[in-house]
């Protein structure tokens, strides 16, 4: 069912792709069942909530993207720039992947997010959140790296911020999809989330901002 919800995204009117892609993104959520806040504008009154290691979720177009709280209005993200190249014949390749220190306000632009600690699931995994020093020295390695892999099945930018938080990677929205996918529509349910978050124009402004400055947010 969610293959002919996400085909029909991409086949009717930008109206209709909208609803069709939040009906999709319900049942995602409703699959997790994490029992976070709700969905608000990303502004201020949400970075006044936020504290070191906090993960944040971006309700994207298709898809939910994900980034941890450094401080001020600093985040950590995984970001792939090869996003546009994912088809149905490479969807569990490795593509490049650019850990970068973002403006969360930027990142977010007229998306809303939520702080989600995955407090529910981190439970049925019995994986503690990391020690706020251990998170840094993670954060500090990865900058240094500056490039990894990115793949959308086993390490997207959900894995890289549940890395950060809890040692171990981990995506929910890409195991509720496989809940939801008979094992044949997988691939395809993949391909046609990102190719509506394309579509839609929700792929927002991708530049680095790990300047001297933000840098200094990592100590």
């Amino acid at each position: 069912m969610i293959f002919l919800m996400l085909i029909l995204c991409v086949a009717s009117g930008v109206r209709s792709k909208t609803v069709q892609i939040e009906n999709v993104q319900s049942l995602i959520l409703v699959t997790i069942n994490e029992p976070a806040s709700s969905f608000e504008a990303c502004n201020k009154d949400l970075l006044e909530k936020a504290t070191f290691a906090d993960m944040i979720e971006i309700k994207r177009g298709g898809y939910f993207h994900w980034c941890v709280f450094v401080r001020d209005e600093t985040v950590i993200h995984l970001h792939n720039p090869e996003f546009g190249k994912l088809s149905v014949e490479n969807a569990y390749h490795n593509f490049t992947g650019n850990v970068e220190l973002r403006n969360l306000i930027q990142l977010a632009g007229d998306d809303l997010c939520r702080i989600n600690n995955k407090v529910s699931e981190s439970k049925r995994r019995k994986l503690p959140a990391l020690p706020e020093s251990d998170t840094l020295a993670l954060m500090k390695e990865e900058l240094n790296r500056k490039v990894t892999y990115y793949n959308v099945v086993n390490y997207n930018c959900e894995h890289f911020a549940a890395k950060l938080k809890f040692g171990v990677p981990f995506s929910s929205q890409i195991d509720a999809l496989k809940k939801i996918s008979s094992e044949e529509n997988l691939t395809e349910n993949l391909v046609e989330m990102f190719e509506v978050a394309a579509t839609l124009d929700f792929v927002h402004n991708t530049s680095s901002e790990n300047s001297p400055e933000i840098l200094s947010a990592v100590g």
